[in-house]
C-alpha cells in the first residue's frame, strides 16, 4: 500500500467537534489510499470568541484539545499522524509525531477560512509542495471558492501535476462538495481549474461522480504555450534543428531530430498545446530547467543520466561508426593473413634445417663415390631447388641410396606444398575482406578520413578529447582531401561525403543512419554490396532520450502518452520512418580484381631469385676470371 503526502491545513471551529467530520476525514484518505497525515491548523479572532462563548475555555486550550481527538481517532484507524497549529500571532505548537518525519510522509489537512493559514502558504516553504509528491485537502466552511477566485493575489500557485481537492460546506452542515483543482501552468498563479469530483453526505457518505480521472481530466492544455528549448550550434554544446527550421525542406535535419521532434508533434496533437520555442547560450544543464520541453534529444550513457532532466522514452540508438567502400585498393591491404602465416616459424626453421641436412648427406655422397665427382659441384643444389618446386630431378644414378635421399625431399616437398595451398586458398575462399576493422587499420588504410558535420559531432570530439586523433587523420591522408570539404579538411556534409565514398577511397565518421538515408538514394545494387562499417569513436553514448526538465510538472501527462504511443506501435513507426538501417546487397557475389598490392610477396621472389642469380653470375664470372689469370700462357 503506497503512501501520499496530503498537505491539510485546518482551522477548527465547531465543525472539527462533529463526529461526521472526522468520518469524512477517514472517507477521503481511504479514498487517497494515505496511510500518513500531518494535521495544521491556526486560531484567529472570529474563531477565538466563537470558541470561548462555547466552551467557556481559553482558545488555545480548546484549540489543541479539539485536534488530539482528530489525531487519536486517525492513529486507531492505523493512519500516522502529526498535528501543527498556527495562534493568533503566527506561532506554532506541534504534537508528537507518530511516525518519523520525511520529506514525502505527510498528508495535511487545512481549514482555508484561516487567514493564517492562507498567509503561511504563499511561503517558499509550501509553495514547493504544490508538485504532485504531496496531496492537499483544503476544508472551506465559511471561507467560499468564489472569494478565491476573485482574489488579486491568490494564496497559492497550482501546477498541472497538483493534488488538491476543495471541500466546500454547504448551507446544510453534512454535505461537502469536493472540487479537483489545478493549473495548466505555473507561469502565472491567478488563474486554475477548478471541476467537480463529487460530495459527501453525512447519511450516505463519500461519492465520486462516475468516470472522474484526473489524468483525463489534465490531459487537454487548452492551446496553453509551452516554452521550449532550442540550443544555438556551437564547439561546446549540442545544437538542435528542427524540421520546422527549415520549412518544408528535411533533407537537412538530422534523422534523430526530426524523430524526436514527431514525438513532440503527437504531444502536442493529444494534449492540445502550442510551443514557443527560445534560443540559449548557457550549458545545457543550467538551462533546461528553465524551460517547459526539450525539442530534440539528449546524449544519455549506460553509466550516467542527464543532468537536470527526466527521461521519458529511450528509444533512438545513436549509431556512431565509420563507412566506407570497399574497392580493389583496400583488397588485401589490411588483411592480418600474410604469405608466411601458414606456417610457425618453428616449421620454416626446420624446413631450412632439413635441407641444410640433405645437402650436406648429398655432398658426403659425392665424396665415398669418387664415380660421381665428375659431376658438376652444385649440381645436387641445382636437384633440390627442382625438388622443392616439384621439378624432379635428371640425376638418373645406379646407386639406392642417393635415390632414396632425393625422392624423400620430393616427398617432403610435395606435402608441404599441398599443407601450405590448402591453408591459403582456405583462407582466401571461407573470409571475405572486411576492410579496416580497428583505428590502427584504419590509419594505414589508403582512405580518406571525413567526420560529419554538424555541431553533434563537434560537440562529442570536444568532450571526448578526440581533437588529437582527427588531426592525425588528417595528416595521415593518403587521398587527396577535396575542396568540397570544409576548410579544416575534417568535416563534410553527408551529401558531399556520399558523393566521395562513391568515387572511392574515403571513410566517413557519421551516425550510421544519416549515411544510410543519403545512400540508398546515390548507390547502385553493386556500390551497395561494397559497403563496409566499423565502430566509431564514441562508443559510451549508445542512446539519445526524450526528457522534460527535472521536477516538470507535465512529465507524468507526457510519460503516460508515450507509454501508450509506445504500446499501440506507433513509436515503432516512426523508428521506422526516421531510422535507416543499412541497404540490402542486391547485386550477387562481390569479386574484386586482385591489385598488386595484393600479391607482393610472389614479385618478391621473382625480383629475389633474379637478384641472387644475378650475384651468383657475377661470382662466377669473378672466380672464372681469377682461375685464368692464375695459369701460365
Amino acid at each position: 500500500m503506497f503512501a501520499y503526502t496530503l498537505l491539510i491545513f485546518a482551522c477548527v471551529d465547531l465543525a472539527w467537534t462533529s463526529s461526521f467530520d472526522g468520518q469524512m476525514i477517514k472517507d477521503i484518505l481511504a479514498y487517497k489510499n494515505s496511510q500518513r497525515v500531518m494535521i495544521m491548523g491556526c486560531n484567529d479572532g472570529k474563531f477565538r470568541e466563537v470558541s470561548f462563548n462555547m466552551s467557556k475555555k481559553s482558545t488555545d486550550e480548546m484549540l489543541f484539545l479539539e485536534f488530539v481527538p482528530l489525531a487519536k481517532d486517525l492513529m486507531l484507524t492505523g493512519v500516522f499522524v502529526q498535528s501543527m497549529h498556527y495562534t493568533s500571532n503566527d506561532t506554532f505548537s506541534k504534537t508528537p509525531s507518530s511516525a518519523p518525519s520525511s520529506p514525502n510522509s505527510y498528508t495535511i489537512i487545512a481549514d482555508i477560512d484561516c487567514s493564517t493559514v492562507r498567509k503561511n502558504i504563499q511561503t517558499v516553504e509550501f509553495q514547493d509542495k504544490f508538485n504532485g509528491s504531496y496531496a492537499w485537502l483544503f476544508i472551506a466552511n465559511e471561507y467560499k471558492l468564489q472569494d478565491l477566485v476573485q482574489e488579486q493575489k491568490k494564496p497559492f500557485c497550482l501546477r498541472l501535476d497538483s493534488d488538491v481537492l476543495w471541500l466546500q460546506k454547504a448551507a446544510n452542515s453534512c454535505f461537502y462538495h469536493l472540487i479537483d483543482l489545478f493549473a495548466l501552468s505555473d507561469k502565472r498563479c491567478g488563474t486554475f481549474q477548478m471541476t467537480q469530483a463529487g460530495h459527501w453526505r453525512q447519511t450516505s457518505g463519500l461519492h465520486i461522480i462516475d468516470g472522474f480521472s484526473k489524468v483525463k481530466l489534465r490531459k487537454n492544455l487548452h492551446q496553453t504555450m509551452l516554452r521550449g528549448l532550442f540550443m544555438h550550434s556551437t564547439p561546446d554544446m549540442l545544437k538542435t534543428k528542427l524540421n520546422h527550421m527549415y520549412g518544408n525542406d528535411t533533407s537537412k535535419a538530422l534523422g534523430h531530430e526530426l524523430f524526436h521532434y514527431a514525438l513532440l508533434n503527437f504531444l502536442q496533437e493529444e494534449h492540445n498545446f502550442s510551443v514557443e520555442y527560445q534560443y540559449s547560450s548557457q550549458e545545457r544543464s543550467e538551462v533546461i530547467p528553465s524551460y517547459d520541453v526539450v525539442a530534440s534529444g539528449v546524449f544519455q550513457s549506460l553509466q550516467d543520466k542527464p543532468l537536470n532532466a527526466r527521461i521519458l522514452l529511450q528509444s533512438w540508438t545513436y549509431r556512431l561508426g565509420f563507412i566506407f567502400r570497399l574497392t580493389p585498393e583496400l583488397n588485401g591491404a589490411t588483411r592480418e593473413t600474410s604469405y608466411l602465416s601458414p606456417f610457425t616459424d618453428t616449421t620454416w626453421y626446420s624446413v631450412a634445417s632439413v635441407l641444410a641436412l640433405v645437402l650436406g648427406v648429398l655432398q658426403c655422397i659425392t665424396i665415398f663415390h669418387a664415380e660421381l665427382s665428375s659431376l658438376a659441384r652444385n649440381h645436387y643444389l641445382i636437384d633440390t631447388i627442382g625438388l622443392i618446386a616439384q621439378q624432379g630431378t635428371a640425376q638418373s644414378s645406379a646407386y639406392i641410396s642417393l635415390r632414396i635421399v632425393l625422392y624423400a625431399v620430393l616427398i617432403m616437398a610435395f606435402l608441404l606444398y599441398n599443407y601450405y595451398t590448402a591453408s591459403i586458398v582456405g583462407e582466401l575462399l571461407s573470409i571475405s575482406n572486411q576492410g579496416p576493422a580497428t583505428i590502427d587499420q584504419l590509419l594505414n588504410a589508403p582512405l580518406a578520413v571525413m567526420f560529419a558535420n554538424d555541431s553533434y559531432n563537434r560537440a562529442l570530439a570536444v568532450d571526448n578529447g578526440t581533437g588529437g586523433l582527427m588531426q592525425q587523420f588528417v595528416r595521415q591522408q593518403h587521398a587527396r582531401v577535396p575542396d568540397a570539404m570544409t576548410s579544416d579538411r575534417i568535416y563534410a556534409d553527408v551529401r558531399t561525403a556520399v558523393q566521395l565514398m562513391k568515387l572511392g577511397g574515403y571513410a566517413f565518421h557519421c551516425e550510421l543512419t544519416e549515411a544510410f538515408r543519403a545512400i540508398a538514394s546515390h548507390f547502385d545494387a553493386h556500390e551497395i554490396c561494397e559497403l563496409r562499417t566499423m565502430k566509431g569513436l564514441y562508443t559510451e553514448l549508445p542512446l539519445m532520450s526524450f526528457v522534460v526538465p527535472q521536477g516538470s510538472m507535465y512529465a507524468e501527462q507526457f510519460k503516460i502518452t508515450l507509454t501508450r504511443a509506445t504500446e499501440i506501435g506507433l513509436i515503432k513507426r516512426l523508428l521506422k520512418t526516421y531510422s535507416s538501417d543499412q541497404p540490402t546487397c542486391l547485386g550477387g557475389p562481390l569479386v574484386h580484381p586482385v591489385v598488386l598490392a595484393g600479391v607482393t610477396a610472389p614479385f618478391t621472389i621473382l625480383a629475389a631469385g633474379f637478384v641472387s642469380s644475378f650475384v651468383i653470375f657475377l661470382l662466377e664470372k669473378i672466380i672464372y676470371s681469377m682461375k685464368t689469370m692464375s695459369q701460365p700462357f
